[in-house]
């Protein structure tokens, strides 16, 4: 004789993703989310369970265009039918602009039993409008002799400033000087 039982499991799902409609590339913005088990079961583990943001081009998560945003822990259990609302802030990456979505996906290192029931464990918010910061740094000269001699040092003295939307994201570069019969380089 078989006797088979059905066994309850819990189901961890984001229900909502809370972020601005816009935001400049390399700017902190607050990311809200909750997270309901609508499972049979209380959502358990040993360790906790963490919650990944993602920024993301497209609607697919796990695919190559992805970046982590960051990671939020759970340490407690989640009863079954109950929910929890966390907010994490999180850094949009320089150098990027158009529109992304951010995806939260809970349990994201899969701790939680949850067999068949994962299809839900991550939500994207609705499209973000990215705009792109920049430095632009932009040489001023203010001493130029009014004659050079080949074969001899000169004295030229410059400055240097950021006409950019934000600071340069390295602490070094080198300025060149160059002579020339123009007033530009080409």
């Amino acid at each position: 004789s078989f006797t088979a039982a059905l066994r309850t499991y819990a189901d961890l799902a984001v229900t909502a993703v809370d972020v601005p409609a816009s935001a400049s590339s390399g700017s902190d913005i607050n990311v809200g989310w909750t997270v309901k088990n609508n499972g049979g079961a209380d959502a358990t583990s040993a360790t906790g369970w963490v919650d990944r943001i993602v920024l993301s081009r497209d609607d697919v998560i796990g695919n190559g265009d992805d970046v982590v945003l960051g990671e939020v822990a759970h340490g407690a259990a989640l009863a079954a039918g109950a929910s929890y609302s966390q907010t994490a802030t999180v850094r949009i990456p320089t150098r990027i602009d158009g529109a992304y979505k951010i995806a939260v996906v809970s349990d994201a290192t899969a701790k939680v039993v949850e067999p068949d029931t994962r299809a839900d464990n991550a939500r994207l918010s609705a499209a973000i409008a990215i705009t792109q910061t920049y430095a632009d740094l932009v040489p001023t000269l203010s001493v130029v002799p009014s004659e050079v001699f080949a074969g001899r040092s000169a004295h030229v003295e410059w400055s240097v400033r950021n006409a950019g939307t934000v600071a340069t994201d390295v602490n070094r570069w080198v300025d060149q000087v160059y002579l020339s019969s123009t007033t530009g380089l080409t």
